[in-house]
This record gives structure tokens, sequence and C-alpha cells, in this order.
């Protein structure tokens, strides 16, 4: 007989680890010569009461360290109309900034074209008006 055959012993002792509440990889360990799996397949066979998945205790969620400085989006304006951007916020290609909406207006090849130079929203590089209809109907933004 090997040591991983649930004998009547084997299974008198994972009744009383699992109705004290110790894990199935503690007991797993306990037990020896088993899996983690060997050991809830085992349970679930027998009957034994089913375990619940949450946490006693509830944990605070941590936020990534990248979105932790994030800062609120500006309010978007419900819709935008290129030919109404301030002069003064247009931008070439060679003015463009980080803190620069991206969106181009007009055709690249013809006078007058600009991007809209506005400020982005935070993980876009488009201002709120332009990045709402980068991704109208994706239920993005």
């Amino acid at each position: 007989m090997t040591e991983t055959t649930w004998t009547a012993e084997r299974c008198e002792r994972l009744d009383a680890m699992w109705a004290s509440e110790l894990t199935a990889s503690q007991i797993a360990h306990l037990l020896g010569g088993i899996s983690r799996n060997s050991v809830i397949g085992k349970a679930h066979r027998r009957g034994l009461a089913r375990r619940t998945t949450a946490s006693p205790v509830p944990r605070a969620r941590k936020r990534p360290s990248h979105l932790s400085q994030r800062s609120a989006r500006p309010a978007a304006p419900s819709r935008i109309v290129d030919s109404e951007i301030p002069i003064s916020q247009r931008r070439t290609l060679q003015e463009l900034k980080a803190g620069h909406c991206r969106y181009p207006v007009g055709h690249p090849k013809e006078p007058g074209f600009f991007f809209c130079g506005a400020p982005p929203v935070w993980g876009s590089p488009y201002c709120a008006g332009h990045h709402r209809r980068c991704h109208q109907g994706l239920g993005v933004g």
C-alpha cells in the first residue's frame, strides 16, 4: 500500500482537520504524499461542509503604484468641434509635447493641418472630447 492511498484512518484525519478549518494545503502537508487538489476532491466526495472562498477578514485592495498618483479626469464637453479649437492651442508636429492632445485635424498634406493641443485625459493621447470621439461605441471613455 502506498502513502497516497486514502485509508480509513487518513479519511478520519481528513474529516477532523477539515472540521478544524485547516486549509487544503495545510491538510495535504500534514497528511503527506498528497496534493491540495487531492484533499479538495476527497472532501467533496465525502460530502464535507463546503468552504467559503471569501476571506473572513476583508483586505483592502492595493492600487497599483502607477495608478496611485492618478488625477481626476476633467469634465469633458459633450461634443468637440474642430473648427472651434483656439488658434493658440493648435500645435504642429514639431510643437507637440507630452501634455498635448495628439488628435489630427485636417489632412497632413493640406494647408492648415494641425493637432488639437488641448490637455489630454489621463492614459490617453487625446483630450476628453477627442478621446470620446475615438472610442465612441466601444464602451470605453
